[in-house]
């Protein structure tokens, strides 16, 4: 049975193929709006947000040979990443804080809030009631368990560059702009603490995590020259990550996910 995996470039691309890798085939793509920042697959639906349209998007995917496209929302602010819990969605809106969008009727979503006590969010991720957010070079977590009044129960301070976070178990894994990897531990929301930190030989961007492994996409750049990388942590330590191998991948990328032992990995070209 094929599986689709979806590309962010100019818009969305379908590929079909067994996730382990061989015989992907292109099914289709669509472009509904420039400049795709981030796309999460839940269900028969993919939701989207654009940094150049500041704008929310919702996608039908039922038939990936012809997406077709539902609900959207002109948030008319600089987004930079979301996450979905149940009936809402959560956007890091960078100088406009955290948005909340309804998208309980996927065809009209709708901006209900807006969060603004911490302007430059940079990153969001979510796991049950709580949501890690990346703003004012901290580490917030906040208790969403009421949907519309999102509150911080927890933080820990970070750098000003942290421009990445992905949520495992009890860990929050982190990537620094200047920096690497931190690995925080949030098993209690409350009181978050660094637990481990790892470098990385240039500047990180990306992170996602897939069993005890971290996998971390970073770039230098110093034109014309620019070099991009793909770094693989051993986190079965999380106090002590360990890196163990190396890529050079050669393209722009921006952002990165895995599926099974394939990593798929966006890149402006």
């Amino acid at each position: 049975m094929k599986r689709v995996a979806f590309l962010i470039a100019s818009g969305i691309i379908f590929l079909a193929g067994s996730l382990m890798g061989q015989e992907l085939e292109y099914v289709s793509s669509t472009l509904f709006v420039r400049g795709l920042q981030t796309i999460y697959v839940d269900g028969g639906y993919a939701y989207c947000i654009s940094s150049e349209a500041e704008a929310f998007q919702i996608i039908s995917i039922d038939n990936p040979e012809s997406p077709e496209l539902i609900g959207g929302y002109p948030l008319g602010m600089s987004l930079r990443d979301f996450c979905v819990n149940g009936g809402y969605v959560y956007v890091a809106a960078e100088g406009d804080g955290l948005c909340i969008i309804d998208i309980t009727d996927r065809a009209r979503p709708l901006h209900v809030s807006t969060y603004s006590d911490h302007p430059n969010a940079r990153s969001i991720a979510n796991a049950g009631d709580y949501a890690y957010l990346l703003a004012d070079s901290c580490l917030y977590v906040l208790d969403i368990s009421e949907p519309l009044n999102p509150e911080v129960i927890g933080s820990c301070a970070l750098s000003e560059y942290s421009k990445d976070i992905i949520v495992s178990g009890e860990y929050a894994y982190i990537v620094e702009e200047y920096g690497g990897m931190i690995i925080a531990d949030i098993s209690n929301p409350a009181n978050p603490t660094i637990a481990g930190y790892a470098d990385t030989p240039w500047d990180a961007v990306s992170v996602d995590v897939h069993g005890s492994y971290a996998y971390v996409l970073d770039y230098f750049e110093d034109p014309p020259v620019q070099e991009n990388g793909l770094r693989v942590f051993d986190i079965s330590d999380p106090t002590s990550p360990t890196i163990i191998g190396n890529w050079e991948t050669y393209a722009d990328g921006g952002d990165i996910r895995i599926a099974g032992n394939i990593a798929f990995i966006a890149s402006g070209y």
